[in-house]
């Protein structure tokens, strides 16, 4: 009898033993999904937050961009204004060197 009642006494060890493993091995795994979807969540936040601040940064090159070509623009307009205002004064001003012009001159 002794025999039966340490028998019982080992089996009742050993079922709780195997529940107390399934039980933590539920809510092991129950605390790894939790920071799991945590950490998703997370990154999720972090991605949007990234594509929000590239999205600012694209705008802000495409503005400097922009004005960086019309300051350009503007700048070749100017330079080409100056150039054909030296051309136009350097030609009215020259006298004339053509050999036909020395001969007249010398009649």
């Amino acid at each position: 009898m002794e025999a039966l009642v340490y028998i019982a006494i080992g089996a009742v060890f050993v079922i709780g033993l195997v529940a107390g493993g399934v039980i933590v091995f539920f809510f092991r795994r129950i605390a790894l999904l939790r920071q799991l979807r945590n950490a998703q969540r997370r990154a999720a936040r972090m991605v949007g937050e990234a594509r929000d601040e590239a999205s600012g940064i694209l705008a802000t090159a495409k503005e400097e961009i922009e004005r960086n070509r019309t300051k350009s623009e503007s700048e070749l307009r100017e330079l080409i204004a100056d150039e054909r205002v030296r051309i136009a004064t350097s030609n009215s001003f020259q006298p004339s060197t053509s050999p036909a012009d020395s001969e007249m001159s010398r009649r």
